[in-house]
């Protein structure tokens, strides 16, 4: 009876009533009109499988797309197993054929009528991809059909569109161009950043035609008729092949040309222009010409104008403000400023009472060729300066041996040497050192105090035996601050790097940092750590962890709360705390909380951003962040307090556009009601009903299914 209930059924599913799907389609995605897409270009191919195997499940199901040579492989979609996808293997140069062959391995056994899309986003190499190129692209099925073997597609086409694109331009460097002295200019040959150009084979030849009467005075790379041209005043000067080639998008070909103007020829304000033209051969394209590119500018008469500037700011990566008996730098920023050579170049630097000296830098410093730093001091007992020393190169000067209650009072650099138009300090002259209490005077100080500091530099032009002296100031002062941590919270993702898709695990790790700049360690006691996940993100319970990496041997928190739906937002926070006596993150150190979470089913296509934040309640520690803050206006923190600040660090995931069908036939059946086995099993003239349900698991909308 049993046995011929099921060979009847089994006759009925033989029937050719049912359509069967094609294994496996491919087509172009992402491409223009006429399947044709820029070089350089995302677009993909979309392999739609099916498994059709009318007898079960399919056994060892893959597909394999060998890329075509002409393009590069960018991304797969899936970026990892999920789904129906067990493995995803990229292969370069795929045994030496140069292109690259990547390979969905499905699950096993993969169930009759799954269906789904994956998609291998790829581009034509920009620049080095010509015009009309057409790559040819076929996918391999295996084992996707009742039979087990290979299915083939039929072969997807897209076209390559490049085109032409070169800018020429010319630009004066030494702005003004001043009569009887060296004006530069750079002849500039540029492929654009941009999709869709070609890159140029060859460059040359390259014309450049002088004004009248110009000379010329030499050119980098050297131009076809040096050196006899120098210092003559040819019409066009001439390159015939001054690039290193290819010339690819994003570069440039320059030139540097040096001209004179002599006063004899040219009047001051007298407007010139200066133009050149290139010649140069495309990928795959014809020799064409390009430009002009031009310059017009006057010629003015050179006017002296010595100047030079002083600023002075709190170093970077140094507390702002420190607080008492924190170690903090001032950079100090000497510079020329004028158009003139400056002389007898003097800093000196009155330091506040308060200000205990650790270091001096001496720094280094541009067009200040063969010149010397002399660095001193002076302390309220030795009625004058006292050298620390004398370099051409940088040197950092620990604070001198003092008798006691002698304290620094004054710094000097003397400059020997001519400070050039160009001078100014790299690395900078610096001054280390703390505020203390009570000061050297012996007076109390108070958090709230302005701390002033002072520096003046001067110098002299001397253009014929006439000194004219040139001078600037710059001070800085500051609130002394309170004790103080800088809360840096940083956010990573970890393990995979997606697309994710629905259902698929995403890592997260929250470092929680004390800042460098801390003038105090971080009490965990007063530490509060939140994540709001985004509504596409479902916490994994019991997934926390925690790390100490630093060794300080701090415990995990105690206390961790997951409130589903916070504050009405449909979101789930998370929250940890620590115990009171659960001890301190020092300063420059880190713990790290590691949580997993899951993309929800539904979850819209795109960029899924995680944002934690971490704030401190501690009356005697003020907080400041590293990075971003916002004002916690939910009380994340759970302290009634919606004004605070809290210090802030997002991380993103991407959800994959990923369509994936899962279907499931039943056969309903009216049976005999007197069903025995020698029943014929079937009611004749009964109905046998198939019941097909479609489900889309994936991100993306489904259209034209059949």
């Amino acid at each position: 009876m049993y046995r011929r209930f099921f060979l009847a059924l089994l006759l009925l599913f033989s029937f050719p009533f049912v359509a069967q799907a094609q294994p496996l389609l491919k087509s172009a995605v992402n491409v223009d009109a006429g399947n044709t897409k820029d070089v350089g270009q995302t677009f993909g191919y979309r392999l739609t499988y099916n498994c059709s195997n009318t007898s079960g499940p399919c056994l060892g199901a893959e597909v394999i797309d060998l890329l075509p040579a002409e393009v590069d492989f960018v991304d797969t979609v899936p970026a990892s197993p999920t789904g129906d996808v067990a493995l995803i293997e990229v292969t370069p140069n795929f045994g030496g054929t140069g292109r690259t062959r990547v390979r969905f391995d499905l699950i096993d056994p993969l169930p009759a009528g799954n269906s789904g899309d994956l998609l291998i986003n790829v581009r034509f190499p920009n620049g080095s991809t010509p015009d009309d190129t057409v790559a040819t692209n076929e996918a391999d099925g295996i084992n996707l059909e009742t039979t087990a073997g290979t299915f083939t597609t039929p072969p997807v086409d897209v076209t390559a569109v490049a085109m032409v694109d070169v800018d020429l331009s010319k630009t004066l460097l030494t702005n003004p161009a001043l009569l009887d002295q060296i004006s530069q200019y750079r002849l500039r040959i540029r492929v654009p950043n941009s999709s869709g150009v070609l890159q140029l084979d060859s460059v040359g030849p390259v014309t450049d035609t002088l004004p009248p009467g110009a000379i010329f005075q030499g050119a980098n790379p050297v131009a076809d008729c040096e050196p006899g041209c120098i210092g003559t005043t040819p019409t066009t000067i001439t390159w015939a092949s001054p690039c290193n080639d290819p010339v690819t998008p994003n570069e440039n070909c320059d030139i540097i040309v040096d001209v004179e103007f002599p006063s004899a020829t040219f009047m001051d304000g007298e407007m010139v222009t200066n133009t050149f033209v290139a010649t140069a051969t495309p990928l795959g394209e014809p020799s064409q010409g390009f430009g002009p590119g031009t310059a017009t500018h006057p010629v003015e008469v050179f006017t002296p104008n010595p100047s030079i500037n002083m600023n002075k700011v709190l170093a970077s990566g140094t507390p702002n403000p420190p607080t008492t008996n924190q170690t903090f730098s001032y950079d100090l920023q000497p510079s020329n400023n004028g158009n003139v050579p400056i002389e007898n170049g003097v800093l000196l630097d009155d330091l506040p009472i308060e200000f205990q000296l650790d270091s001096v830098r001496g720094g280094a410093y541009n067009d200040f060729a063969g010149g010397t730093v002399e660095v001193a001091y002076e302390t309220n007992l030795s009625a004058g300066f006292v050298v620390l020393g004398t370099s051409a190169t940088d040197v950092t000067y620990p604070a001198p041996a003092l008798a006691a209650g002698e304290y620094v009072t004054r710094l000097r650099w003397r400059f020997l040497g001519i400070m050039g138009p160009d001078f100014s300090g790299s690395p900078r002259p610096r001054v280390t050192g703390t505020i203390i209490n009570p000061d050297n005077a012996g007076s109390p100080v108070n958090f709230g105090d302005s701390i002033t500091n002072c520096t003046d530099f001067d110098g002299v032009y001397d253009p014929s035996g006439v000194n004219t002296p040139v001078s600037d100031m710059s001070c800085r002062t500051f609130t002394l601050s309170g004790p103080f941590v800088r809360l840096f919270p940083d956010k990573d993702r970890i393990g995979s790097s997606g697309p994710f898709a629905p259902g698929q695990t995403v890592q997260w790790r929250l470092e929680v940092e004390s800042d460098g700049q801390s003038s105090d360690a971080i009490p965990l006691e007063d530490l509060v750590i939140t994540d709001l996940l985004p509504i596409d993100l479902i916490y994994t319970p019991g997934s926390w962890s925690f790390n100490d990496p630093d060794g300080n041997g701090l415990p995990a928190p105690q206390v961790f709360e997951e409130i589903p739906n916070f504050a009405g937002s449909g979101r789930t926070l998370l929250r940890w705390r620590w115990n009171a006596g659960s001890g301190a993150i020092p300063t420059g150190d880190e713990v790290h909380l590691f949580i997993d979470t899951t993309i929800r089913e539904g979850a819209s296509f795109g960029t899924v951003t995680n944002t934690f934040g971490m704030d401190l309640d501690n009356p005697g520690l003020s907080q400041r962040c590293r990075g971003t803050n916002s004002v916690d206006s939910l009380d994340l923190d759970g302290d009634s307090d919606t004004t605070e600040n809290r210090c802030t660090s997002s991380a993103s995931a991407t959800v994959a556009p990923i369509a994936q069908l899962v279907s499931s036939k039943e056969v309903q059946a009216l049976c005999d009601p007197g069903f025995t086995d020698a029943s014929a099993g079937v009611l004749i003239g009964g109905n046998i009903t198939y019941e097909l349900s479609v489900q889309n698991v994936g991100t993306v909308p489904m259209e034209d299914f059949v």
